[in-house]
């Protein structure tokens, strides 16, 4: 074990404790950072941005401030911030960071002008983007005559000729003379200024606070400083504790580099993960809601199901446990019994198919009024051959025949049973001829097989 791991074992809780002010300080520093508009590096997750920085010239960089977010401007929006100001060759060199999106903006004939935004000088650039030519390179310097510097009112004043200024001295009294009498009119003029006022006072009512919080932590950090100072020894092995630190961060630099540039996906991720964790919840709230009763009762049932697994028990283990393992062997041969019927089954399968098409085929009924199913011819083939093979009528049994005669037979028949002539016959010769079911010699129309003969009239 090295002396610094013996010595965080030794020390752990102010190992502890000096980290987390070493990484409250270091949060810290980012947000002063970002609220005073400081450019970071672009590896820094969330405050770090890339700048398009170009240079323009001016006659003088007045109130010119870099570092306070002081904004370069095109028509009226915030385009980058001042970076750097310096002195090169007895000329103000500023150096501008515009956000690249605004880039393809900008031509080569820009032009930039220093101009006050409050009454306290506080400076922005703004910026006429041009019409002519590309973008200028990154670190390229715009010439002087293309920077327009601020004019002060005593510079203006002084740039005037006599005569001019006695114009507007003229001009000055006649206001004066012009306003003589208005004096309402000027009040209600003046009155419309009285919500620019209130917003103002709003405006320095906030910036009076952050003047007092200000003032509060520069107290604090007074404090801080005289108790360290009464603590030198313990100040002493902080800032050798934090140099031993801050190396440790540092050997580790590519592996936080490559931390920190994991962590928005990661957040994001974890954020999506929330947002549907929390829907879920917010679904299933009313579920558990009602399973609650239901859990509140299963207390009873869970008990009883105890119970009934000790009355079980023993009938399981003692009677079923043996019943099971002695039909394993039959379950065995109806396996086999099973693998030789997978063969069969698709036959008899097949077999039931056919069978049921069959009955399909029989049972079906085409559409319209001349044509009907077989279902539907059945009881006329039952009736006919019923009819055909029936041995008995209402006299009893009979012998079934078919008697074959001649037109000449059916008549010397008919007149032996009957004559049309005479009028008379035999009685029982007429009851055996009509037994026997002759056709008469009559015509085909009224029954008979005899063309052009009149029916016997007995």
């Amino acid at each position: 074990m090295n002396k610094f791991a013996r010595a965080v074992k030794d020390h752990t809780k102010d190992f502890v404790a000096v980290s987390l002010m070493i990484l409250l300080a270091i949060v810290t520093l980012l947000v002063i950072l970002a609220n005073q508009k400081a450019a970071l590096p672009s590896w820094i997750p969330g405050l770090g941005q890339e700048f398009y920085s170009i240079n323009a010239e001016f006659e003088t960089a007045q109130a010119i401030t870099p570092g306070q977010g002081q904004a370069a401007v095109i028509s009226g929006i915030n385009v980058g911030k001042v970076g750097a100001a310096e002195l090169e060759n007895g000329v103000a060199k500023v150096r501008l960071d515009i956000e690249p999106r605004y880039r393809e903006l900008l031509h080569q004939d820009a032009e930039f002008l220093l101009r006050p935004k409050t009454g306290l000088n506080d400076m922005v650039i703004e910026i006429d983007p041009g019409t002519t030519g590309p973008p200028p390179e990154e670190g390229s310097t715009l010439p002087l005559a293309q920077g327009l510097s601020n004019v002060q009112l005593d510079q203006f004043w002084a740039s005037l000729d006599r005569e001019t200024q006695d114009y507007l001295v003229l001009l000055l009294n006649g206001a004066g003379i012009g306003l003589d009498g208005k004096g309402p009119e000027l009040s209600q003029a003046l009155r419309r200024f009285g919500p620019f006022a209130t917003y103002t006072a709003r405006i320095n009512g906030l910036l009076e606070k952050r003047r007092n919080n200000i003032s509060g932590g520069v107290r604090a950090l007074s404090l801080l400083a005289t108790e360290l100072g009464n603590n030198d020894t313990a100040v002493r092995d902080f800032v050798t504790n934090s140099k031993n630190n801050l190396q440790a961060w540092a050997d580790e630099e590519a592996s936080l580099r490559e931390a920190l540039t994991e962590f928005p996906s990661t957040l994001v991720q974890a954020r999506r993960g929330l947002a549907s964790s929390n829907r879920l919840s917010l679904v299933i709230r009313p579920t558990l809601l009602d399973l609650i009763p239901g859990a509140k009762r299963l207390k009873d049932g869970l008990i009883a199901l105890e119970d009934l697994a000790g009355d079980v028990t023993v009938p399981i283990r003692d009677d079923i446990r043996p019943f099971a393992k002695n039909s394993q062997p039959f379950f065995n041969a109806l396996a086999k019994t099973n693998n030789a019927a997978q063969f069969t089954a698709p036959a008899t399968q097949g077999f039931y198919t056919q069978l049921n098409r069959l009955f399909n085929f029989l049972a079906h009924n085409p559409s319209g009024d001349t044509q009907e199913g077989f279902l539907f011819w059945a009881p006329w083939l039952a009736n006919n051959l019923n009819s055909s093979i029936n041995a008995q009528d209402a006299g009893g049994p009979v012998r079934r025949g078919i008697s074959t005669i001649s037109c000449n037979t059916a008549q010397q028949a008919a007149g032996v049973a009957w004559s049309s002539l005479t009028q008379q016959g035999i009685p029982q010769l007429y009851t055996a001829y009509q037994l026997a079911q002759l056709p008469p010699p009559t015509n085909p129309v009224d029954g008979g097989i005899c063309p052009d003969v009149p029916p016997e009239t007995p």
